[in-house]
């Protein structure tokens, strides 16, 4: 008996027995729901984030050396000074670095006694004397109250350096005129105006009211 091929089957399809074409079609969907699989798996595998890194990121600060001799306490002020403050210039006279300190709204009292430091109006504290022995050769830290550009402000040297020098350098800044404050680490304070207070030398020990202070407030 002639076997005759269907309308569409090739000569080796039609050749083939029934249990090979169940085979090859069984294989196929295998092979496609494999990649299948394998597809999912990658898209989650790309799209998942990623986990933080658990590593502490270490940085080592040195910190600055201050200048030798001149000390400098920065500190948050109490309130913000709104209507009076102190401008703050560091400038560099005849090689010698300086600080100018030079009120703003702000007029000077003299306040004897400890309760001068503690006044809560107060924008600018130095200490002072009613006389003042100063070696002219001397080298040490310097202070003085000088009239500049027809301004009050306080001048300090941030290192040791002799009187003649530092009245060299009033002179050089067109001072009006000069007095000498307690140098060394004769105590001072200024507020800035956005709020931050700076200490200069250290806390007067004596607390028999015997202190006498500049305070502009």
């Amino acid at each position: 008996m002639n076997h005759q091929n269907k309308p569409g089957d090739t000569e080796d399809t039609a050749s083939r027995p029934p249990q090979e074409k169940g085979f090859g079609t069984v294989m196929n969907l295998m092979l496609a729901l494999s990649v299948v699989v394998i597809t999912v798996i990658m898209c989650r595998w790309m799209i998942a984030p990623s986990q933080p890194s658990t590593r502490r990121l270490e940085t080592k600060v040195t910190p600055a050396s201050p200048a030798p001799g001149f000390t400098v306490l920065t500190q948050a002020a109490p309130r913000p000074s709104v209507h009076s403050y102190v401008d703050i210039r560091d400038t560099v006279v005849a090689h010698n670095p300086i600080v100018i300190l030079t009120p703003r709204g702000a007029s000077a009292h003299n306040v004897i006694g400890m309760e001068a430091l503690s006044d809560p109006e107060a924008v600018m504290v130095m200490e002072c004397a009613e006389v003042i022995m100063e070696n002219p050769e001397e080298r040490c830290l310097r202070k003085g109250l000088a009239r500049i550009a027809g301004r009050q402000s306080v001048v300090m040297s941030k290192r040791r350096i002799s009187g003649h020098d530092f009245k060299n350098v009033i002179m050089l800044l067109g001072a009006a005129s000069y007095l000498p404050l307690p140098g060394t680490t004769a105590y001072g304070s200024a507020v800035k105006s956005n709020g931050e207070k700076r200490e200069y030398g250290a806390i007067p020990t004596d607390t028999g009211g015997k202190k006498t202070f500049i305070v502009w407030k």
